[in-house]
């Protein structure tokens, strides 16, 4: 991976084609095992949907982001997402030091993290579900298909995040995970909560949030200590598949997948 900070990471990289002319979602073609490398937004749309080329790298590790290596300024990755099971999910993340912060390797995994919430339709992603033990999350809710009832939220990046309580109101809704695919569940969390981080500035923030936006930090703040959303259910009863859950239980709620 070309900006891995935390773990030596061995993939097989296939190069997006700028002028393959068929676009689709790409990702989702490609094998299990490899990463898509491709250019940010060519299309205009902010979808980042380029296809693939056929032309694979060699196997081993994907050189880093420089002149000459193949990977022109601007390429962003769409990463390959760590299902429940692998350990990497209940590793406690840890801080990114101030160099870390200020390194060009973290924004371009925060550029990446982004594109592939976004490829994805989620609404936040955390760098640990990405195979980086770092506490790094980003989110956004803005003309989702997935969630058209949710609250717009500004695409936010924040690091070194860390989460506390506003009062003690808690409200249970349905939640799922892009690292643990194709389930539902039923999640009490608390309505209000102040969080605190950097900005990828290194500037220190103070955010308040209620509603959806508190259940997204939260979801996001547990996969950074090592826990998943089914560590929060109360009742592994309304543990349900997609397919299931569609039938019986959409509309109630809008269920949040980070």
């Amino acid at each position: 991976m070309p900006h891995d900070l935390a773990t030596g990471f061995t993939r097989e990289a296939y190069i997006i084609s700028k002028g393959n002319a068929q676009a689709f979602p790409f990702f989702r073609s490609c094998r299990l095992d490899t990463v898509c490398i491709f250019n940010e937004d060519t299309d205009g749309t902010g979808r980042n949907r380029l296809p693939p080329a056929v032309v694979p790298t060699e196997t081993g590790r994907v050189p880093r982001y420089t002149e000459g290596n193949g990977f022109p300024p601007g390429t962003i990755m769409i990463l390959k997402v760590a299902r429940l099971g692998h350990p990497v999910l209940r590793q406690v993340a840890r801080d990114l030091t101030p160099e870390e912060i200020a390194s060009p390797e973290t924004r371009r995994l925060v550029d990446d993290m982004i594109a592939t919430m976004r490829e994805y339709e989620g609404v936040g992603l955390a760098a640990p579900q990405v195979h980086q033990p770092l506490r790094i999350l980003v989110m956004e809710v803005r003309g989702n298909p997935r969630y058209p009832d949710a609250p717009e939220m500004p695409l936010t990046a924040l690091l070194n995040l860390h989460i506390e309580p506003i009062g003690g109101e808690m409200v249970e809704d349905w939640e799922g995970c892009l690292s643990v695919p194709g389930m539902r569940g039923r999640v009490p969390r608390h309505n209000r909560v102040r969080a605190r981080a950097l900005s990828l500035d290194g500037e220190a923030l103070t955010i308040e949030a209620e509603g959806f936006a508190a259940r997204v930090l939260q979801h996001e703040g547990d996969h950074l200590d090592g826990r998943v959303y089914l560590d929060q259910m109360r009742d592994m009863r309304s543990l349900s598949f997609l397919e299931e859950f569609r039938r019986h239980q959409s509309g109630r709620s809008a269920a949040n997948e980070a």
